[in-house]
């Protein structure tokens, strides 16, 4: 059971979502301006730290939503040819009901990725650009990107620790 294995668990949350999802494309949006002046290597390893710290804080939180539901919206069509917004209500095991929209975008081998989540109408990407400008103007990318590694590897410390 997922509960008691958490490596099980983030390797089943990896399964799901890294194919589905464009984390390339997601780190260079919260990167913002940050990004024209980050190397390559720089990139890519804000991305995999920002992934695996946003899946190791909310993968307990996921073990927790049990009887909940999602309701995927009515399509409205796309924002443009290479954009659209798939519509969701999640509704909680105590009745209430979330908004979360997804943003996706085609990317170049013709398949569709999502890049944002939007909860109760907040971006994500826009909300983590606007702290991590704020972290890379008082220390640097590299600084950051060291905290994000650290809290992601900590964040599993705790969950195994719990053993919830």
């Amino acid at each position: 059971e997922l509960k008691n294995n958490r490596e099980e668990l983030l390797k089943t949350i990896d399964a799901i979502v890294l194919p589905h999802f464009d984390i390339d494309y997601a780190s260079i949006l919260v990167l913002g301006q940050n990004a024209r002046s980050a190397t390559p290597a720089q990139r890519v390893r804000f991305a995999k730290a920002m992934y695996n710290s946003i899946t190791h804080r909310y993968a307990e939180g996921l073990l927790k939503y049990t009887e909940g539901r999602v309701k995927v919206l009515p399509f409205h069509g796309l924002l443009n040819e290479k954009r659209t917004l798939v519509r969701t209500q999640v509704v909680l095991d105590d009745g209430k009901v979330v908004p979360v929209d997804y943003a996706f975008r085609k990317s170049s081998d013709g398949s569709w990725k999502a890049y944002d989540v939007i909860i109760e109408g907040i971006s994500y990407v826009t909300n983590y650009r606007n702290q991590v400008a704020a972290e890379i103007a008082k220390s640097s990318l590299d600084a950051l990107t060291t905290r994000l590694e650290s809290q992601g590897a900590d964040a599993l410390k705790s969950m195994e620790k719990s053993g919830k």
